[in-house]
Parts: structure tokens; sequence; C-alpha cells
């Protein structure tokens, strides 16, 4: 069973109706109906992964595992310490900036490269997202661009590859 929206897996979720300034697109199965009801919530369902980034709507995605709001709580929320959750590379192929947590493995690419936010907790989206200009937003749709491409063709998984090959030909 897909574990993707689960109470288990994505307690945050629950708490998402504490943000009432932002709207959220959810994508995925098992969301609890409680969660799909919330007034800030617009619940999608579910589809097969190679449709997905020709579906999803918004503005940002975003990169979260937590029990809270919080991006540190709960074997998830630490996770992300180590994790390059999939959904992140998903968002960016799509097309659309990141929001991730400020200690997520992945924190440092995304502000490096000019690929989306990070946060310590969800609670500071309305300020963060009103702090970003038109002209902001626009810089970092460029630069999605740039690694949805470079995503979608493979070039990261090229790369590793050559990288492979080159320490077993040193190592021979």
């Amino acid at each position: 069973m897909q574990e993707i929206l689960t109470p288990e897996k994505s307690q945050y979720l629950e708490k998402l109706s504490r943000i009432p300034e932002i709207n959220f697109n959810l994508y995925g199965p098992n969301l609890s109906k409680e969660v799909a009801e919330g007034g800030n919530i617009h619940y999608f369902g579910s589809f097969p992964s190679n449709e997905v980034p020709n579906v999803i709507e918004g503005s940002y995605g975003l990169g979260w595992d937590s029990e809270k709001l919080e991006g540190r709580v709960g074997t998830y929320g630490n996770y992300q310490r180590y994790n390059n959750p999939h959904k992140t590379s998903l968002y960016l192929a799509a097309g659309f900036p990141v929001i991730v947590w400020k200690e997520a493995a992945l924190a440092e690419f995304v502000l490096e490269n000019n690929l989306g936010f990070a946060v310590n907790s969800l609670l500071d989206l309305p300020e963060k997202i009103a702090e970003i200009s038109e002209e902001d937003y626009n810089k970092m749709i460029t630069h999605v661009q740039k690694m949805g491409n470079k995503i979608r063709s493979g070039y990261f998984l090229s790369e590793a590859l050559k990288k492979s090959e080159n320490i077993l030909e040193e190592n021979k």
C-alpha cells in the first residue's frame, strides 16, 4: 500500500488548516476525508507517476515530511536531513519552485540554485511568500525551468554513471 498521504506518513497535512491564507493542492492516494475537506485544501486525487507532472497546478511544490508544521518532527521529519525526496525532483521537473525545510538535505541545493526557498515551519509560508516579488519569482521560474530540463533529460543520472565508470577505471 502506498502511504503517501496517510496520517502515519504525512501528519502535518492535518494541521494545514492553521495556515488559512495559503491554499494547498494535494495529489496522491489515501488522503483522509477530514483533510480533504479542509477549507484551504484542494484534493485532486491520485494519478500515475508519469502523468503527475502534467496535471499538477499551483505556484510552488512542497517538499515536506514531518509530523507537525515544523520540519524536523518525527522519523520522517528527521529523515529530511539525509533524504532527497522524489517529490522535490518531480516538482522541479514539472516547472515549480520548491519549498523545503531549512535543515533538509536539499535545502542548500535549492537555495544555491534559486529553485525555491526554505523555511523552519510551514507557519512561515504566508510571510515568506509575501516577501517574494514577482521579479524574484520569475527568476526562480527561469532557474527551475533549466533544472527541470536537466532532470527530464536524465542529466544527473548520466553524470553519476560517468563518475562511476571513471572510479571503476581508476580502481582496475
